[in-house]
């Protein structure tokens, strides 16, 4: 297991209990072996990364992939009471190492990547809660790149207090708690998931507008929907 504490440090090993990570992103860097699990302890979390993939993007970025039955597995540690919580605070500021600031802050971010669970955490103040793409590269006179995310587990999360401003660029892109998009075999199952709301100009919620939602995907292939919780979106 790799372990991350409130009270660690991003230059300890993570990898007992004694000697945690402070980030989780830290933890996710590290967690690139089939089987890895992190296990996060109570308390709030703010996760300033903005590094590859996708350098417009603030959040927890997913490294590699698990395997048939070994699925790399992020959740709130089961060993302790209390609530995980990732708090990106709509923090659009420029994160570490970059020169330019994200349009979007996520929980988190998975590109192409497979057997993932992310388990027991709470995630607010974000445009997206989790949001998962494919690698997509055309290619003129040739197939080019498909690579879509697949077996991927989402459950028992508490997402809300998601957000996006119409004054803000790309304002008018699908806001949801989860974007699972061209997700292949996935699994989105006993999450609460609620309060998503585009802010008009007037700086008013708009939750009945056509691009909230609590789930909202395109290319979704053979997913599991099932016993989650979806209120005070537009659908």
């Amino acid at each position: 297991n790799i372990f991350v504490s409130t009270t660690g440090n991003d230059t300890n090993s993570g990898l007992t209990t004694n000697d945690p990570k402070l980030t989780i992103q830290a933890a996710a860097d590290i967690a690139t072996t089939p089987g890895d699990t992190v296990c996060v302890r109570p308390g709030v979390y703010f996760e300033n990364n903005q590094g590859a993939p996708s350098t417009n993007i603030k959040a927890i970025k997913i490294k590699a992939s698990g395997t048939v039955g070994n699925p790399i597995v992020f959740q709130a540690d089961p060993n302790f009471v209390g609530t995980v919580v990732i708090d990106q605070q709509f923090d659009f500021s420029m994160g570490l190492g970059t020169a330019f600031n994200p349009i979007d802050v996520l929980g988190f971010y998975i590109r192409a990547h497979d057997y993932i669970t992310i388990r027991g955490f709470e995630i607010r103040n974000v445009t997206t809660g989790i949001r998962i793409e494919a690698i997509i590269s055309p290619v003129a006179g040739s197939a080019g790149t498909f690579d879509p995310p697949s077996f991927i587990v989402m459950e028992n999360n508490h997402i809300h207090s998601i957000r996006r401003e119409r004054s803000q660029s790309g304002f008018d892109s699908n806001i949801a708690a989860i974007r699972p998009n061209y997700c292949y075999d996935c699994v989105i199952r006993g999450n609460r998931l609620h309060d998503v709301a585009l802010i008009d100009l007037s700086s008013n919620d708009e939750f009945d507008n056509g691009n909230t939602a609590a789930i909202h995907s395109f290319g979704m292939l053979r997913t599991v929907i099932e016993n989650n919780e979806l209120y005070d979106a537009h659908t």
